[in-house]
């Protein structure tokens, strides 16, 4: 792997210094407040979820809005402003430029179904009995009640869509909704086998 940039680094500090490493479900604020900076930006809806491994910035908006402008900017300045109120914060040459991954339409919602499915940027299996691969679906649900509470950035489309991605989250790890699961249930598999059968099952999710 190649060495990150100072601005990852930034920005990745700054993420888990204001909305937590990953660890736990619950929302700090944050992630509220930056959905609410980019439905103001886009004029459309926006959700905002932080997790151990991401951090991802939904929304529904016009197609001639850039979100990942708008995203960039805005948490580039967060992380400028709060490494610099830091002592011992590192000092970088400038002010922190993030260059952000996008996608738009049906990539875009396949890929939050991914993230429900733990197959996402993660670079691991899916495995159905994982409870940390499970964690994402309360980090989701976490963020989708947050953003949707008291008429919050989060609108019909949205939630239309983050529901639909947590009903897959649950159904890919049930046996009952995805019968290949069973096949790794109670098996004692070596190595080579056990990854041939997570990944029959990544596929039948």
């Amino acid at each position: 792997a190649g060495k990150l940039e100072d601005s990852d680094v930034a920005i990745w500090k700054w993420k888990e210094a204001t909305m937590g490493d990953g660890a736990g479900a619950a929302c700090t604020g944050v992630e509220r407040a930056l959905a609410e900076r980019v439905k103001a930006a886009t004029g459309g809806e926006a959700i905002v979820l932080s997790t151990c491994a991401r951090l991802d910035v939904y929304s529904y908006a016009d197609a001639d809005k850039d979100l990942a402008a708008i995203v960039s900017r805005d948490i580039g300045g967060a992380a400028t402003t709060w490494r610099a109120a830091r002592l011992f914060a590192p000092r970088y040459k400038g002010p922190v430029e993030p260059t952000l991954a996008s996608r738009c339409g049906a990539d875009a919602a396949r890929h939050v179904f991914e993230v429900a499915c733990f197959a996402g940027l993660e670079r691991c299996e899916f495995d159905p009995f994982d409870s940390h691969q499970a964690h994402v679906v309360k980090q989701i649900k976490a963020a989708f009640d947050d953003a949707a509470r008291d008429g919050g950035p989060c609108g019909t489309r949205l939630s239309a869509l983050l529901r639909l991605a947590l009903e897959t989250g649950k159904a890919a790890r049930d046996g009952k909704s995805v019968r290949a699961i069973n096949t790794l249930r109670g098996k004692a598999l070596d190595a080579v086998a056990l990854a041939t059968a997570r990944q029959e099952v990544a596929a039948a999710v």
